[in-house]
Formats: C-alpha cells, structure tokens, sequence
C-alpha cells in the first residue's frame, strides 16, 4: 500500500497497521525536512521513498517565472514555503 504526505511518526503508525510499500512526498533542494525524520523511517522500515516536486515546483529551473503565475497561486502567498515569501518576487533573487 502506497501513502503520500505522511510525516515519520503516522509512517510508523501506518505501517504496523497495514505494511506501506512506498512513501510519496514532496523533496527538493529547498524542501529538505524529510532529510531528519521521514527519510530515516522510511529507511528503517525498509519502505520506498519516491521525492515528487524534485525541481521546487519549477524554481530550481531555467523556465521559472513568477510573474506567469496566477495572481491567486498559493505560491505567492507568505508562508507558502518554510521560507516565508520564498516565490515573491522581491525575495526571489536572494533564493537563487
């Protein structure tokens, strides 16, 4: 059974209920938290980890452009990301 958006401690509850093949969650240079909990669970557990997102949303690449988001897109929102304001326009030259 396949489960997504699961942090290490529900992984652990889910998997003595029913054994969890794989784990889908979001993972990329500037979503790293998995790094201290879910990636060790998973590797304890001997559970697949499959990283969606792995270019930040498209952030990490060549053909990012805010300004050709959707005014209302949640990326635009403060604390959209653990980087508050991480897609404003203002902050964006300091992300990369």
């Amino acid at each position: 059974m396949p489960v997504s958006n699961i942090n290490a401690e529900d992984l652990r509850k889910a998997n003595s209920v029913h054994p969890i093949a794989a784990i889908q969650n979001e993972y990329s240079l500037l979503h790293r938290e998995d790094e201290h909990s879910v990636l060790p669970a998973s590797r304890d557990l001997s559970i697949s980890y499959v990283a969606y997102s792995p270019m930040a949303r498209g952030i990490l690449s060549e053909k990012f452009d805010i300004n050709s988001t959707e005014e209302t897109d949640w990326r635009r929102l403060p604390g959209a990301n653990a980087s508050t304001g991480l897609f404003f326009p203002a902050h964006l030259p300091g992300t990369l």
